[in-house]
């Protein structure tokens, strides 16, 4: 290990997780790079465009850009805008996980490849080898990352049709331009935070404003202090039995099946899943066990995500994935951004604001409720 009191240069390489053949790229970076930068040129290197929440896991450790609507909570996730790479990283051979939109839940292992004493002839940050193309955003994580590569190769399907036109422009997942990455990175390297997370969080107060869709808390943070640390989970519990409210009442009301709370496990893809919410059709299940695990998957599952619950977003992020590799409709709800994803089989993930509408489609024929009414404080 070189000597602290000299410039250290990392040699990281990362990779985006269960893609095959794998996207990865290698980079030079500082070791005086806080976690703040190292997302950006992640962004950069792969390449995303920084649209969506994101986070660093070392050590059992989260870090990420506080919300500011729900306060300050050190024990759960550490603020990566204080916290440099040599902080977090001591030796040769550790990882960092990166996942990046809570949504489609892109996971990247970051490996330490090397720590070395910076040389004269080193460019920081730099990239100096990768393979592959990077997914094209929102384009619905793994599973429909794979459906958009099965209709590249099969363009006159129909459904492949629908998935090309929302893509709206030619894409080699093959492709890799590394000179097209420096150029960028020499760009980012010296942006402000303001330019990477927005104005809407600021450096010196983290409950100023809110984050993207959410409004000031400024003026009435005081009658929060007392009680930040058990809003998270009060909070997201009331967002829990909304839904389930309304989708109970209407398979009640239509006797269409089996709606659960978080309670029920399920078997998706081999694995045991317990969504926040799901419901699961009366012509596929008779009756309901007394105890012990529902052997099928539900047709419908409800996650809700709170960015500042991290062993919470762990579980939602595997648990999205497998929902989606096993064809399940899901609802990915994200009260800190006010908005409510429906990742439905076979179509590209769609993005409901307040001023939206939550319907069933053939999940549930005739739900519908406002977006508002699901996520009102």
């Amino acid at each position: 290990m070189p000597s602290q009191d000299k410039k250290l240069t990392y040699v990281l390489k990362v990779t985006l997780d269960d893609i095959t053949p794998p996207i990865w790229r290698r980079l030079l970076v500082s070791g005086d790079t806080d976690l703040l930068h190292l997302h950006m040129f992640i962004q950069v290197a792969m390449p995303w465009e920084n649209y969506h929440l994101f986070s660093f896991t070392a050590g059992g450790i989260e870090y990420s850009v506080p919300n500011p609507a729900v306060g300050p909570n050190p024990l759960r996730v550490r603020d990566l805008r204080a916290v440099t790479l040599k902080d977090v990283v001591k030796s040769t051979g550790q990882r960092l996980d990166y996942l990046y939109d809570f949504g489609d839940t892109w996971k990247h292992t970051i490996k330490v490849e090397e720590i070395r004493t910076t040389f004269s002839s080193d460019v920081l940050p730099s990239c100096t080898k990768g393979k592959r193309n990077g997914p094209p955003e929102d384009c619905g994580g793994v599973w429909g990352y794979q459906m958009l590569l099965d209709a590249l190769r099969n363009p006159d399907r129909g459904e492949s049709r629908e998935q090309l036109e929302w893509l709206g422009r030619h894409f080699d997942p093959e492709k890799f331009d590394i000179d097209a990455v420096n150029t960028r990175l020499a760009e980012v390297m010296n942006m402000t935070e303001t330019e990477i997370v927005g104005e809407d969080v600021k450096t010196d107060s983290l409950f100023s404003s809110g984050l993207e869709g959410f409004p000031s808390f400024g003026d009435f943070l005081s009658s929060f202090e007392e009680n930040f640390s058990d809003w998270m989970s009060p909070r997201r519990s009331q967002i829990v039995v909304e839904i389930l409210r309304h989708i109970a009442n209407h398979v009640a009301e239509r006797d269409l099946g089996y709606v659960l709370s978080a309670g029920a496990s399920f078997v998706v893809d081999d694995a045991e899943v317990s969504p926040a919410v799901a419901f699961i059709k009366k012509t596929r299940l008779t009756n309901l066990p007394d105890v012990g695990i529902i052997e099928m998957s539900p047709d419908l599952a409800v996650e809700v995500t709170f960015p500042d619950e991290p062993d919470i977003v762990g579980e939602t992020a595997d648990n999205l994935k497998a929902f989606k590799k096993a064809g399940i409709v899901c609802w990915n709800v994200l009260p800190h951004k006010q908005q409510i994803e429906v990742h439905i089989p076979g179509q590209r993930r769609k993005v409901l604001g307040m001023n939206d509408v939550l319907e069933g489609g053939d999940i549930l024929p005739g739900f519908s409720v406002p977006v508002a009414q699901i996520l009102r404080t």
